[in-house]
């Protein structure tokens, strides 16, 4: 998190937070999800299939499921997006901060 934990950042926590409650069964359940925030830098590649010949009367390209493949300074970790899911602000003209909610991994 971005701020420290306490009684005092109670209402910064429910800013970020996406708090889902229900009831079932005369119980009743909640769901908190709380982002992790990752200050890592992240580089952003287009996915753009290239056909690539076969045989002489045949091309072959691979389509991808996602647009979008980011790769960390380090090459450690990485994740793959659309435009759709990847919620970026430009911050300057090499630079945009983005919020994703899609799974990480990592390559070791």
């Amino acid at each position: 998190m971005p701020f420290a934990l306490s009684a005092d950042s109670a209402s910064l926590v429910f800013k970020v937070c996406d708090v889902q409650v229900y009831i079932q069964n005369d119980n009743l359940s909640y769901i908190v999800s709380i982002p992790l925030i990752d200050k890592g830098e992240f580089n952003a590649y287009y996915l753009v299939p290239i056909p690539i010949e076969a045989n002489k009367d045949k091309l072959v390209y691979i389509r991808t499921e996602k647009s979008i493949l980011c790769v960390d300074k380090t090459r450690i970790y990485y994740f793959f997006s659309s435009d759709q899911e990847l919620q970026c602000r430009k911050e300057t003209a090499k630079l945009k901060s983005c919020v994703s909610k899609i799974n990480h991994y990592r390559t070791a």
